[in-house]
Parts: C-alpha cells; structure tokens; sequence
C-alpha cells in the first residue's frame, strides 16, 4: 500500500535528520534513555496506527501481548524505557529536539522555536539558524497528505475515518 511505503520513507527522513540534530548540538541535548519527561499517551493518524501495527508484525512483536499501563503518564515505559521504542510514532521521535512550528495563539502567525526545557540549559539567548531546527509544519504537513491518502485507499466506511486512534489500543485485542 503505497501511503503506509510513504509513511516509512518520512520516518526514514525524521530518523535522520533527528540523528543529524542530536549530533549537532551535542550535549545540550540531554534526552537519554530513562528520560521520559516528554512521554504521554496520545492518539496517532489512522497510517501511522496501522504502519506501527505492521512495523510489529514484521518484527515478530504481537502488539496485543505488549503491557500497557494506563496508570502511567505513558503506559509504553517500562521503567523509564520504551516498550514500542522501535515502532514509536513521529513526535516520540522528536521530542527534545529544537523544532521550528507557526504559533497563532496571539491571533498573528509568527514562527517559533521550542524544545524540552531539559535540554539547551545554561544558554542565554540562543539563536538558531534554519539548519539547527527540525520544521515540525512540515513533517506535520506530509503526514496530513499520507494520512489522507490512506484514508481515501480504504474501501471500507469503518477505515475511512479521518480521527486519531489512541496509541494504547495497539494493546487491545481484535474483536
């Protein structure tokens, strides 16, 4: 299916430029394994959804079996660890990174940088240059056009729908 191909190639890419960001700034990038400020529950696009399903049948991971914690802040961690680290979604792969995005909450769009208050300590007024950021609109923008081409493939009514799909149901049992 050519929009869960297109998926894996923007993954591809947000894996590295993600690499390229980390290596760059170095140690002001503090996220570490066991460090899960940024990890929540959420809901992804109904392609990611079902690319992260494949991505775990490939790999011989029943996502059915995987523990889920709906008590923790993100029921995947495992003290401290990722239990879907491999097949985690796009923002899992981001956080951290200083991401480049449109704020409209001042009613005017202006362009905004913002990373985890973790990370860039003891830095007074930092300036970014464009090759320093990751522009999330545009990752975000691409995954729109793959999501909605993923929902115009799908023959049935039930899988056209547009709507997030909470991440933890990977864990559910099919019915």
């Amino acid at each position: 299916m050519e929009p869960i191909k297109n998926y894996f190639k923007l993954l591809s890419r947000i894996d590295a430029e993600s690499a390229r960001l980390t290596a760059l700034h170095g140690r002001a990038i503090v996220c570490r394994p066991g460090c899960t400020s940024c990890c929540r529950n959420l809901s992804v696009f109904p392609v990611e959804f079902h690319a992260i399903r494949q991505a775990m049948a490939r790999a011989g991971v029943n996502p059915e079996t995987v523990p889920f914690d709906s008590s923790a802040p993100c029921g995947f961690l495992d003290e401290g660890l990722c239990r879907i680290y491999p097949f985690r979604p796009i923002i899992c792969r981001t956080h951290g990174l200083p991401i480049l995005f449109l704020d409209d909450s001042s009613g005017e769009y202006t362009w905004e940088v913002s990373f985890c208050e973790l990370n860039f300590t003891g830095q007074d007024n930092i300036e970014f240059t464009d090759d320093m950021l990751l522009d999330i609109e545009e990752i975000n923008t691409e995954l729109s056009r793959i999501n909605r081409d993923f929902i115009a493939s799908k023959e049935q009514a039930k899988e056209r729908s547009p709507l997030r799909i909470p991440l933890k149901t990977l864990c559910t049992p099919k019915r």
